[in-house]
């Protein structure tokens, strides 16, 4: 119940900074791995590998924290994803933060994850060089708007806690605020996800370190995901049988912070190619059919836009 997860933004990669930023998250996994290096050598009447035979081999940092989405606070982890925002003061207190596709090299956060021990103490385990190499949002029925953000990073180290400050105001997003939008009309929809892998290379080793030199971009981004809808008609089905590619919005808002502008979470996708699925009939109930999709580059349009509007006046 103690555990908390801070956020840094570093000026330089692979140097830790404080967290500015708190999250409440659900679960994590970041962890560190060391490699040992053993020796084959044999040696006359030695059966079990000696103690002085193994050296300390690269170190790696992995895992994935997942969340309760909110708008405000979350520009930062889609700019660290997909590598730039454009914030504009829209009205008033409103902000909008635009997060499109980008070179992510430069790109840098420490976590911090506070983890309670049995004694009472909240240890900090802190990772550095952290970046986002993937991330997926989902929602279904009846369910919040849930994020989980993969990380790679340079190295861990332990210490004190920082104290934890958290935003003011934070609205969960649900179900209820959703709006799935296929070729510019609305999708009734029981499910929709996507999922974005940016591709970025994790075994950077060199002679001298054992640890990484930056991840960088060495695959093409992919963007795929689903949207399960009850079985209607052949119009959505037809895409997938005539290779038809469309549009496709996701978008969760909250409550109005001025006026007519809501907070939000919205992804565009603006050329999508649906991949399956033939609608089955499972029995008595509803027939469900899963359109798989992988989000494409029509050669104009960023193939994806994380859009969040909130009142945090910086990503």
């Amino acid at each position: 119940l103690a555990a908390q997860l801070g956020i840094g933004v570093e000026s330089t990669w692979g140097t830790a900074v404080t967290p500015t930023r708190f999250y409440e998250f659900t679960d994590e996994s970041l962890s560190l791995s060391i490699e040992r290096i053993e020796s084959e050598g044999l040696r006359a009447g030695n059966r079990v590998m000696r103690s002085d035979r193994y050296a300390v081999g690269q170190k790696a940092v992995e895992g994935s924290v997942s969340m309760d989405m909110t708008a405000e606070n979350s520009a930062l982890l889609f700019e660290h994803a997909l590598g730039d925002v454009q914030t504009a003061n829209t009205s008033g207190s409103v902000y909008t933060h635009t997060c499109t596709l980008a070179d992510p090299y430069a790109k840098g956060l420490t976590l911090e994850v506070g983890r309670p021990g049995n004694d009472g103490t909240v240890r900090a385990f802190t990772y550095n060089g952290c970046k986002v190499s993937s991330f997926t949002l989902s929602n279904s029925v009846n369910e919040l708007l849930t994020g989980e953000f993969n990380v790679i990073g340079k190295d861990e180290s332990t210490g004190s806690i920082t104290s934890a400050s958290y935003p003011s105001s934070q609205e969960l997003l649900s179900f209820a605020g959703a709006t799935i939008s296929v070729a510019g009309s609305s999708y009734e929809c029981k499910e929709a996800s996507v999922e974005v892998d940016l591709g970025l290379d994790a075994e950077r080793y060199i002679l001298g370190s054992q640890t990484i030199n930056a991840p960088v971009a060495a695959a093409m981004t992919e963007i795929t995901g689903s949207v399960t809808a009850e079985f209607k008609d052949l119009t959505a089905y037809n895409r997938f049988v005539n290779n038809t590619v469309a549009a496709l919005t996701l978008k969760w808002e909250g409550s109005a912070i001025s006026g007519t502008y809501k907070r939000g979470i919205t992804v565009t996708l603006p050329a999508v190619r649906f991949d399956g699925n033939t609608p089955n009939v499972g029995g008595p109930e509803v027939v469900d059919v899963e359109l798989a999709y992988k989000a494409l580059y029509n050669g104009t349009d960023a193939p994806i836009t994380v859009t969040v509007v909130n009142t945090d006046s910086t990503a």
